[in-house]
């Protein structure tokens, strides 16, 4: 997933790079960065603790050997 999402943004600075500048290309990555920050700012990850309390038990594994 990682290196579609990487081929994805390449083609697509590269069409901004050609069609809006380079300079407008950068502030729109830009903006797309901060808007991830703020996503995750605003995500409830950060109310998770203790991330292994709320993992569910493997199932059909044996316990206890």
């Amino acid at each position: 997933m990682q290196w579609g999402s990487q081929l994805a943004g390449l083609v697509l600075g590269g069409v901004l790079g050609g069609t809006i500048g380079l300079r407008a290309t950068l502030v729109v990555g830009a903006l797309g960065i901060m808007a991830a920050a703020l996503w995750l700012g605003w995500s409830p990850v950060w109310a998770l603790r203790d991330p292994q309390a709320e993992a569910p038990e493997p199932v059909g594994m044996p316990r206890g050997r």
